[in-house]
Parts: C-alpha cells; structure tokens; sequence
C-alpha cells in the first residue's frame, strides 16, 4: 500500500510538484483575528507588489473610538494646505510620549538635581 500526498494551491486548488510553492502569511487583515498562512504557487502572487512609501496612520475621537489606516504617503501628504508641506508640518508636531520637541528639564540641565 502507498500513500499519495498531493500538494493543492489554496487560492486556485492547483496542484503542482513542492519547488512551485510558496508560504504566504497573511499578518493583518479586517477578516481575521490572528495571523494566517497559506501555500500558493510562487506564479500566482508574483503579480502583488510592494507598496512602497506607505503612511500608517491611527485616528482617534474625542469620544474614544480609534482605528487605523494605512495609505499612500503621496495620499497622506495631500492633506497639507495652503501651500505647506507635509515635511515641514510633520517636523513641528510633538511626539506622542514624554516632553514636547525641544523642551528640556531646567532642574537637571543646569547642574542642579532638585
């Protein structure tokens, strides 16, 4: 008696020979909970390509809801206006944790350790 294995894409049920496959590991998408793999044939996803240059943005409300997006940087910086860039606005924020840009500890910068 044999056993047969045969090895199926995923996204088509195409069988082809191991060396034709690849893993793909779906990390984050709106569908599932956790992270995911699949196999597929290497011909099948070698039409996706890398988005480069992506902004990754998290919105919130004053009521507290709070999502996520991820967009084009060029979408991104066409929110500037009134002549301004993205750039130059983005250097003038204050980070998200700790003092704001350029503040220092008065008590601690002169020498003294009150």
């Amino acid at each position: 008696m044999s056993i047969v294995t045969r090895r199926v894409s995923d996204l088509s049920g195409a069988e082809a020979a191991d060396d034709a496959f690849v893993t793909v590991i779906v990390r984050k998408d709106d569908r599932i909970e956790t992270p995911v793999q699949l196999d597929a044939l290497a011909s099948e996803v070698s039409g996706l390509e890398s988005a480069e240059k992506l902004t990754h943005l998290q919105i919130k409300t004053r009521g507290g809801q709070s999502w996520e997006i991820i967009c084009n940087q060029a979408d991104f910086d066409a929110l500037a206006q009134d002549g301004r860039k993205m750039d130059e606005v983005l250097g003038q924020l204050p980070g998200t944790k700790g003092r704001p840009k350029g503040s220092r500890n008065l008590a601690t910068s002169n020498g003294n350790s009150a």
